[in-house]
């Protein structure tokens, strides 16, 4: 489903045909994502098409079994390939550990922090703003299928 107002797709993740998370995306720049335009400029070219994502897994049977990164993979690889992204950003706040972890896992690396960008339970937290470039992307699946090819060749 879409949202009118920001342009944010947004969609359920199933995992065995139950629901078991949530995912959304939309086109950025530095203003609707709220990081100041110099550091924004820093990651990404005006000209580049930037995708800023988020991604929860609610139910907490499905947490730590490497089915988050899994899903991230996939919404990663649509939006380089179908929505012809150039990069892709996330924002998880800066202690959130376990989202960190699986953004790194996928490739993101750390571009810079925010302080207090976003209000939960009436306090601000600090969002650390994570970005993966499309090249980047492409170089990690190529080495991991190549160690996949050498894997098979040597059994």
């Amino acid at each position: 489903r879409e949202s009118r107002e920001e342009h944010v797709e947004q969609c359920i993740i199933e995992w065995d045909s139950q629901a078991i998370g949530y995912c959304q995306f939309c086109i950025v720049n530095a203003g609707n994502y709220e990081v100041p335009e110099a550091q924004f400029g820093q990651f990404a070219d005006k000209q580049d098409v930037v995708y800023g994502i988020d991604i929860f897994l609610g139910e907490a049977d499905y947490r730590d079994r490497g089915i988050g990164t899994k899903c991230m993979k996939v919404l990663m690889k649509a939006l380089f390939d179908e929505r012809n992204a150039d990069m892709l950003m996330i924002d998880p706040k800066t202690h959130n550990a376990r989202a960190i972890r699986c953004y790194h896992k996928c490739g993101f690396r750390d571009l810079c922090v925010v302080p207090e960008r976003e209000q939960q339970d009436r306090i601000y937290h600090d969002s650390l703003i994570m970005g993966i470039r499309k090249k980047e992307f492409t170089v990690e699946l190529n080495q991991r299928d190549g160690a996949k090819s050498h894997q098979e060749q040597t059994k």
